[in-house]
Formats: C-alpha cells, structure tokens, sequence
C-alpha cells in the first residue's frame, strides 16, 4: 500500500477525530450557557417574587402606638405574619452562583440570608418565650421585623435593577411596577400614601 495514501487515511481520521471533540466541546458549551440563563432566568424570578412580597407587607398600614396598647391589653396577643418566602431556585443551586459575576454573589447571599433571618423572627413570634416579655419588649420584635423587611426589600430591588442592567439581552422585567412607568399624578399619590403609612407606623403626627 502507498506509504502517502496510508497518511493522507491517517490524517483524515485525526481531523475527523478533532472535529468530533470540538463539536462535542462548542455542544457542551451551548449547553452550558442555556443553563446559565436559565439559572439567571430563574434566580432573578425568585428574586422578584420575593422582593414583591416584602415590598407588599411593608407596606400594610401598622400603627405602633396602637400595637403596643393592644400588647399591653393582652398579653396572649401574637401577630399573625406569614412567611411566604420562595428559595427554591438558590437553594437548589449553590453550585451555580459561580455562573453569576463576582460583584453579584455577595449581594444574592445577603438577601437570601436576610430572608432566613426574617423567618426566624416570624418564627420566633409563635414561642412560648415571646408570651413573656413586656409589651414594649414585644413592639421591639415587631420593629426590628419590619426593620429587616425593610431594608432586605431595598436591597432586592437593587439586585433586581442590576440584573436588568447587567443581562440586557435576557430581557428580564420585574412583575411590580417601576416608578417610572407611573404618571406624576400616581406618583404623587404614591408618595402621600407612603408618607402617610410612615407617619401611621411610627405614630408621628400629620
């Protein structure tokens, strides 16, 4: 046999060969980033869905004045606040926080944390040990609740604004309405709403 046929055969295998593992490896990676938007996707949805929900809850009307009246009336009182926090797609996926850029990770552990220091509290609230501390001792749990809320809720907002910014060709939208999409009539009730729940909360006057 022809020595140049024999390597010419040879050749071609090896590039058959190569071209097999580099379409198996560009496969691979196209599968990869689908499952990477497809985290994103999800962990941004979680994000909002919660965020939703905390944002929804703080703003439910609460006067502390009267809260604390109530708690001195009846010391049996307990609050009934739901937890209704979704943690599923973060959860499941540890190991793909990676698949996020660095400057993301710390900020999605936070949140997610903060929501478990949430439920912890509410937890807290259905204890026989939260019977017996003063009505005062009680408000404070309640404060530093909505506290938690509060700021757990500015900082899924934030994450949220950022995704949008930094994965644009995902075209992730939250379901709440953005302030901007609002006309200056509704901000402005908007905003009296907000001052007025504020006032109510922290017993301030008008």
């Amino acid at each position: 046999m022809d020595g140049s046929f024999v390597t010419f055969t040879g050749l071609a295998a090896l590039f058959v060969f190569g071209a097999s593992k580099l379409w198996d490896l560009l496969r691979e990676q196209r599968h990869s980033e689908r499952m990477t938007k497809s985290y994103i996707r999800g962990l941004f949805a979680e994000i909002d869905f919660n965020t939703t929900d905390l944002r929804r809850f703080n703003e439910a009307s609460l006067d502390y004045g009267d809260l604390l009246k109530a708690f001195q009336a009846n010391a049996d009182l307990i609050p009934h606040i739901t937890d209704a926090r979704h943690t599923v797609v973060y959860a499941d996926n540890m190991s793909r926080l990676s698949d996020l850029p660095d400057a993301f990770i710390r900020d999605v552990v936070e949140f997610y944390g903060d929501l478990e220091k949430i439920r912890e509290i509410i937890g807290g609230l259905d204890k026989a040990s939260f019977k017996t501390i003063s009505a005062q001792g009680k408000l404070n749990v309640i404060k530093r609740l909505f506290r938690r809320t509060e700021e757990t809720q500015q900082l899924g907002e934030d994450l949220l604004k950022r995704f949008c910014e930094a994965f644009r060709d995902l075209g992730l939208s939250c379901k709440h309405t953005k302030p901007s999409e609002l006309s200056l009539e509704e901000r402005t009730a908007k905003l009296k709403s907000d001052l007025d729940r504020i006032r109510l909360r922290h017993n301030l006057p008008q």
